[in-house]
């Protein structure tokens, strides 16, 4: 992304647009080992969507990245053709970042139903254990009520 170029994301109904700055140091010197530039990303949106922003889309998009690689993350950054423009990437690391998203909920659903199904089923086991032992006291009840 160059510093020109921004990019418009709606989350929710919040409009935001990140765009990429950097701050180049003001030296006068010559050094063998120049100052580097310092790169941030800059997030506009509409003062009444601040707490909102704060809170819930800057959570959003750090939780989506958490199950990406940075080796993913550049990837999908990556123009795949020699004319590709920056949006054309950055949708297609939105659409990765949400793939990954759903793939994560997925596993963790089918984990959950595993957990729950197997819970249920030592819950059977204990009934079934518990149906055995109340037989073999009546049982043993009958018997000696007989004797």
């Amino acid at each position: 992304m160059d510093e020109s170029q921004e990019f418009h994301d709606v989350f929710e109904g919040v409009k935001v647009v990140w765009s990429l700055r950097k701050i180049v140091p003001n030296t006068n010197s010559v050094s063998f080992y120049p100052a580097a530039d310092k790169s941030f990303y800059l997030l506009k949106f509409h003062r009444s969507h601040r707490d909102f922003v704060e809170k819930s889309y800057l959570n959003h998009v750090l939780e989506q990245e958490t199950n990406m690689t940075p080796a993913d993350v550049a990837e999908n950054l990556m123009p795949k053709v020699a004319n590709e423009d920056v949006e054309t990437s950055l949708e297609r690391l939105i659409q990765a970042l949400r793939t990954s998203k759903e793939d994560a909920e997925k596993k963790a659903k089918k984990e959950a139903e595993m957990k729950s199904e197997k819970e249920e089923g030592t819950i059977e086991e204990d009934s079934s254990k518990e149906d055995a032992e109340d037989k073999k006291l009546e049982e043993e009840e009958n018997a000696n009520g007989k004797s």
